[in-house]
C-alpha cells in the first residue's frame, strides 16, 4: 500500500510538471460590486449541497445563485468575513469573522454566535476547519486553537506561546488522518501537529531544511505544504518524509504556490506571489482527461486572498478587486485556419475525389492537400477586388464556386489557376451572384441566386434563368440546393420558406409559416432529406424543424425546448449512431434523437469561434466532420467528443426572492427543495415565484429552462428571459408542476424539480358556502313570508278588534239612537216624550262620538307615546268626574316621554283607566280621586287609581269591571292589587 501511495505521488508531481509545461488561456469573468457584491476584497468562498456559492467580503456574507447577489442575514452583514467552512453533512455554514465565531444552519436557526462575544480584537478568526463529527476547529489570533459546538460552546484546546513580543497564531488549518490536526503559524511557518483527544501539540518534523509553509493541506495521507519562496511539498502526514523526487518539486522558479484547493479528488493551485499570481492548475491525480493549466491574464492580479474549485472545474479566485471565476478550457476539436493571418471566414467546403478540402472564404478558395498536410490560399479577384465564396461544387478537373460577383466560376485543380472569365465568354454578363450550387444526375449545375434559380448546362457553356415559368420561387433568396431521395426532387431552402421542385416540372411544394404544416421561420437556411424521407430544416432563428416523410406533420427542436445551443441553425451533418451535429450561430450542438436532448460545445471547448456560417459543412469520406465559422474550420470525428461534462449538475430553487419595495431590500424565501412539496395559491389571481438556478455555473445566462404543469400544460414550455417561475392566472384545480434545465453546452441537468400545485377556490365559489347561501336564502324566505303573515294576521286582529270596539262601544249607542228616532217619529208621543227623547239621543250621540273618539285613539300608531297616554287618561278622568264633582289629583311621570312605547300596551293601560273611572263613577259615592301614573319602559310601569267612596266592606272583588282590569293587565304582563282601608280604594296595576 506504501509504494502505491508513493507511486500515485510521484505520478502527481510529474503530472504537476507536465501541465506547467503547457499553460493555455481559459476564459476569465470578473464579478465585483457591479454585479453586487458587498465589498470587492472577497476573503472565502465556498459552495452549499443546493448549489448556492457563498463569498465573504469586508461587507459580510454574499450569497450567488448566477444570476445576482444578496447579504440573506442581517446579523452579517456588516461583518468582516475572514474564513467561510461548509459543513455538508448538516449542511452548516460556519463563518469566521474579525469579531468571532458564527453559524449559520441553512436548516434551523439561521445564525447563531458560537462563544461569547468580548469585542476585544483577539476575536479575529484566522483559521477554520470542519471535522468529520460536525464540530468545528477554530484559530484565534490570540493564539488560541479551539473547537465549537452547533449548540454554541466553545472549549479551548490550546494556546500557542508568546516568544518575546511576538505573538503566534496559526495561518492553516488541515485536518489530518485519526484525530490529528496540522496547522502552521504565522510568521515562523512551522509546522505543527495536534492530537484532538489528548489536546497534545508537538512540531511535526518535515525533511527539508529551512522549509516555511505558505499554507498546509491533506490530502488523503499526504501532506502538501506550500513555501513562500521554494514551491509545493509532498510529505507523509504519518512521518513527515517526502513522497516526491528530491530536491522537492518546484513549479516553476521563483513563483511558489500559494494556494491550493481541494474537492471530490480534483486538486486546484495558484503559482505566483500572492499580489501577483500568474497561473492555476486544476486536476485529479492518475486523470489526464481532468486537468487543465490556465494562464491568468495580467488583470486578474488584484492580490489573491483565496480560492475555490466547484465540481464542474471552475475556479473562483477571490482577491482585493472581487471574484476571478476561471473556466478551464478543453481541447477536444481540431482548428483549421485558426487565427489565420488572413481572417478565414468559411462559407463552403467540400472534398474532392482525392480527399483533398476546398473551403470557400471571404478571401477567395481554401485547398488543403491531404499529402502535404498544408493549406493554400488563391484569392478570386473580379477587377482588382477580393471576392468572398460560397457554394463550391467538385466536377472532375474543376471545383465550381459562386460569389457575389459572378454567378459561377471555377477553379482548375491540375494548373492550380482560378478562371472567372468563361462565364462573361457565356452570356453571363448581368446575371446576379449566387449562393448555393448543386448538379443534378443529367450533370446540369443549378445555381441558387436572389432572386431566382440559374440552371448552366456545362456541355453547352449556356445560362437559363428559371423567371415568370414553373421554376420562378417568386424573388426569395435562395439559401440551399439539396438533392432528395428521389433524383428528380430538388429542395430548395430560401429565405421566404422551402420549395419542393421538380428538375422538369418546376415547384411542386412550398412550405412556409402558413402552409400545413406550418414553419417555425421562413428563413430555411439549411435542408437535408434522410434515407426514410425525413426532412431535416434549419432555420435562421426558429431552430430546427423535422417533417415527416408524408409532409403532413412538424416537430420544432429549439434552445427552449431541447437546449439546442441557438435557434440560428447553419448546417445538420448526422453521425453514424444517428445524432445530429448542428452548427449554429452561438456554438455546436450534438443532438440525440432518442432522448431528445442536446448537448453544446463553445469555444472554451476549443472551436474555432462560437459563430458558424450558412452552408459552411462537410462529412468527409472518413466521417470525419468540417464546420466552418467566422474563424476558421472546426474539424473532428464524432465518436472521439466526450458528451457529458465533467460532473453531473443539479437544478436547484434560488431561495432569493424579488425586491420588496416597501423595505427596500431583498428577502430570503423559506427552505424549498422542489420534491414533491405542496404549494397552496389562494385562487388563479395569486401569484408564486420560484427563482431557478444550476449548480453549473460556467455560462449562467446560457442555461435554458421549461416547465410543464401537468393537468393544464402537459408540453414544455420554455422560459424566456431571466430563470424565474411566475405561476399565475392558473384555474382552480390540483396540479403537478415539474421543471427542469440544460446548462450552456445543452447536457440535461441531473434532475428536475416537481411538487404539487392547488390552486384554491374562494370561500364564495364552493359548495359549503352555496349550501349556506342555500340555507340563508330559505331562511330569509321563511322569515319573509312569516313576518308578513304575521302583519297580516295582526291587521286581521286589528279589524276584528276595531269591529268589536265599535260593535261594543258604538254599536248598542246608535241602536238605542235608532229607537228614540223610532220614536220620536210616533205621532202618540206627546212633547214632553219627545224631549226627553232628544234629550236621549243627544246624550248617546255624546257617548257614541267619545266611543268613536277612544277607537280611533287607540288604533293611531302617533299616540305612542307615555305622555300622550297620560294626556288621554287625564282628558277622560275630568270628562267623567268633574261633572259630578269628584276632584282630580293625577300624578304623571316617565323617563324620557318621547320614548315609544307598544300599542297594545298602551291600549290596554288605557282601557284599565277607563274601566277604573267608570266603575268609580258606578258603583263609588266618592267625592275625591288620585290617579299615578309612572312608565320607564316596556317591562317597567305603574298605574294606581284610589278613591275615598267605598269601605272595605263595599268592595265587591267578584265585579265584571275588576275581571276586565285582571284581565287587560294579564295581557300587558302586569300584576293587579287591591286595597281598601280607612275609607279609601286603591287599585294598583304595575310591572
Amino acid at each position: 500500500m506504501e509504494t502505491y501511495c508513493l507511486t500515485l505521488r510521484f505520478a502527481l508531481a510529474l503530472l504537476l510538471l507536465t501541465i506547467s509545461v503547457h499553460p493555455a488561456s481559459g476564459k476569465v469573468e470578473m464579478l465585483d460590486e457591479n454585479n453586487g457584491l458587498a465589498g470587492n476584497r472577497v476573503t472565502a468562498i465556498t459552495k452549499d449541497r443546493r448549489g448556492l456559492m457563498w463569498i465573504g467580503t469586508q461587507y459580510g456574507l454574499n450569497m450567488y445563485d448566477g444570476y445576482q447577489f444578496i447579504c440573506p442575514y442581517p446579523e452579517l452583514s456588516n461583518l468582516n468575513i475572514t474564513r467561510l467552512a461548509y459543513d455538508e453533512r448538516y449542511n452548516r455554514l460556519w463563518v469566521g469573522t474579525r469579531k468571532g465565531l458564527y453559524l449559520v444552519d441553512e436548516d434551523g436557526q439561521p445564525v447563531r454566535r458560537i462563544g461569547p462575544d468580548t469585542g476585544w480584537s483577539s476575536d479575529l478568526v484566522t483559521a477554520l476547519i470542519v471535522l468529520p463529527d460536525g464540530q468545528a476547529c477554530v484559530a484565534y489570533n490570540n493564539g488560541m486553537i479551539a473547537m465549537a459546538q452547533s449548540t454554541g460552546d466553545i472549549s479551548v484546546m490550546a494556546v500557542l506561546p508568546v516568544q518575546g513580543r511576538r505573538l503566534f497564531w496559526a495561518r492553516d488549518l488541515a485536518k489530518g488522518p485519526g484525530n490529528s490536526v496540522f496547522f502552521s503559524t504565522y510568521d515562523t511557518g512551522r509546522i505543527y501537529r495536534m492530537d484532538i483527544n489528548t489536546r497534545r501539540i508537538v512540531p511535526f518534523p518535515v525533511a527539508h531544511a529551512g522549509l516555511q509553509a505558505g499554507f498546509v493541506f491533506c490530502y488523503g495521507d499526504t501532506l502538501i505544504l506550500g513555501s513562500g519562496d521554494d514551491g509545493v511539498h509532498f510529505f507523509s502526514a504519518s512521518d513527515g518524509h517526502p513522497l516526491t523526487v528530491n530536491p522537492p518539486l518546484q513549479i516553476k522558479k521563483g513563483e511558489p504556490v500559494i494556494q491550493v484547493f481541494q474537492k471530490d479528488g480534483m486538486l486546484a493551485l495558484i503559482t505566483g506571489s500572492t499580489a501577483h499570481p500568474t497561473l492555476l492548475q486544476s486536476f485529479v491525480p492518475g486523470r489526464t482527461d481532468r486537468s487543465s493549466t490556465t494562464m491568468l491574464p495580467f488583470f486578474t492580479q488584484g492580490g489573491l486572498l483565496c480560492l475555490y474549485t466547484d465540481d464542474e472545474g471552475i475556479s473562483w479566485i477571490g482577491t482585493n478587486r472581487g471574484i476571478w471565476k476561471v473556466l478551464p478550457e478543453r481541447q477536444v476539436f481540431e482548428r483549421m485556419l485558426y487565427n489565420h493571418v488572413q481572417p478565414a471566414t468559411m462559407r463552403g467546403i467540400i472534398e474532392d475525389k482525392a480527399r483533398d478540402i476546398y473551403a470557400g472564404g471571404i478571401n477567395g478558395l481554401y485547398h488543403y492537400d491531404r499529402k502535404t498536410r498544408t493549406w493554400t490560399n488563391y484569392p478570386i479577384r473580379i477587377r482588382e477586388v477580393t471576392m468572398g465564396l460560397f457554394g463550391l461544387l467538385d466536377a472532375d478537373d474543376y471545383i465550381y464556386f459562386t460569389s457575389y460577383g459572378i454567378p459561377l466560376g471555377r477553379f482548375d485543380k491540375r494548373k492550380r489557376r482560378v478562371d472567372v472569365a468563361f462565364c462573361r465568354r457565356n452570356a453571363a454578363q448581368g446575371l446576379p451572384g449566387g449562393f448555393s450550387l448543386y448538379r443534378d444526375p443529367d450533370g446540369l449545375i443549378w445555381i441558387g441566386c436572389h432572386p431566382r434559380l440559374i440552371v448552366y448546362d456545362p456541355a453547352t457553356g449556356q445560362f437559363r434563368q428559371h423567371r415568370q415559368d414553373a421554376f420562378d420561387i417568386g424573388g426569395s433568396a435562395v439559401r440551399q440546393i439539396r438533392g432528395g431521395q428521389d433524383p428528380d426532387i430538388m429542395w430548395v431552402a430560401t429565405d421566404n420558406g422551402l420549395y419542393q421542385v421538380h428538375r422538369r416540372k418546376g415547384i411542386l411544394l412550398h412550405l412556409h409559416k402558413k402552409s400545413t404544416p406550418a414553419l417555425s421561420n421562413n428563413d430555411v437556411c439549411f435542408v437535408d432529406e434522410d434515407e426514410d424521407g425525413t426532412l431535416w430544416l434549419g432555420t435562421n432563428g426558429g431552430g430546427i424543424n423535422r417533417i415527416s416523410s408524408d409532409l403532413k406533420q412538424i416537430r420544432y427542436i429549439t434552445r427552449g425546448s431541447h437546449g439546442l445551443s441557438h435557434d440560428v441553425v447553419y448546417s445538420i451533418l448526422k453521425q453514424d449512431n444517428g445524432n445530429r451535429w448542428i452548427s449554429t450561430y452561438n456554438g455546436l450542438s450534438c443532438y440525440d434523437p432518442e432522448q431528445e436532448t442536446c448537448t453544446n460545445y463553445y469555444a472554451a471547448d476549443g472551436l474555432c469561434h462560437n459563430e458558424f456560417n450558412n452552408g459552411s459543412f462537410l462529412k468527409s469520406g472518413d466521417g470525419k466532420m468540417y464546420f466552418g465559422g467566422v474563424n476558421g474550420l472546426t474539424a473532428f470525428f464524432p465518436s472521439r467528443v466526450p458528451r457529458k461534462g465533467a460532473a453531473p449538475f443539479r437544478l436547484f430553487v434560488s431561495p432569493i426572492s424579488e425586491w420588496n419595495r416597501e423595505t427596500n431590500t431583498f428577502s430570503a424565501a423559506g427552505d424549498f427543495s422542489g420534491q414533491g412539496e405542496k404549494v397552496v395559491m389562494d385562487g388563479p389571481g395569486a401569484v408564486r415565484v420560484f427563482n431557478l438556478g444550476l449548480t453549473d455555473y460556467s455560462d449562467p445566462m446560457s442555461n435554458s429552462f421549461a416547465y410543464r404543469i401537468r393537468g393544464l400544460l402537459n408540453d414544455w414550455i420554455p422560459i424566456e428571459g431571466p430563470p424565474v417561475l411566475r405561476l399565475t392566472g392558473i384555474p382552480y384545480g390540483r396540479y403537478t408542476v415539474e421543471v427542469r434545465a440544460m446548462n450552456a453546452r445543452g447536457t440535461a441537468a441531473a434532475n428536475r424539480l416537481h411538487f404539487d400545485l392547488v390552486v384554491k377556490r374562494p370561500f364564495y365559489q364552493t359548495w359549503p358556502f352555496y349550501l349556506f347561501l342555500f340555507v340563508l336564502a330559505s331562511v330569509l324566505l321563511i322569515v319573509f313570508f312569516l313576518i308578513k303573515y304575521r302583519n297580516l294576521k295582526k291587521m286581521q286582529e286589528m279589524k276584528l278588534k276595531i269591529a268589536s270596539n265599535l260593535h261594543d262601544e258604538v254599536g248598542g249607542l246608535l241602536a238605542g239612537i235608532a229607537m228614540f228616532s223610532d220614536n220620536l217619529i210616533s205621532e202618540d208621543s206627546t212633547e214632553t216624550e219627545r224631549r226627553s227623547q232628544l234629550i236621549k239621543i243627544s246624550e248617546l250621540s255624546k257617548t257614541a262620538a267619545m266611543s268613536m273618539s277612544d277607537v280611533l285613539w287607540a288604533i293611531d300608531v302617533r299616540n305612542d307615546f307615555p305622555d300622550n297616554l297620560a294626556a288621554r287618561i287625564r282628558e277622560y278622568a275630568e270628562e267623567l268626574l268633574l261633572p259630578l264633582n269628584i276632584a282630580l289629583q293625577m300624578d304623571a311621570a316617565a323617563d324620557n316621554h318621547r320614548q315609544k312605547m307598544p300599542s297594545d300596551l298602551r291600549q290596554q293601560l288605557y282601557l284599565i283607566a277607563k274601566e277604573s273611572v267608570n266603575n268609580i263613577v258606578k258603583h263609588a259615592r266618592a267625592t275625591a280621586v288620585q290617579i299615578v301614573y309612572q312608565y320607564h319602559s316596556p317591562s317597567s310601569f305603574l298605574f294606581r287609581i284610589s278613591n275615598d267612596g267605598v269601605t272595605n266592606g263595599a268592595v265587591r272583588a267578584t265585579g265584571q269591571g275588576l275581571k276586565n282590569i285582571r284581565m287587560r293587565a294579564a295581557r300587558a304582563g302586569a300584576e293587579v292589587h287591591l286595597d281598601s282601608a280607612n275609607g279609601t280604594f286603591v287599585l294598583t296595576v304595575h310591572k
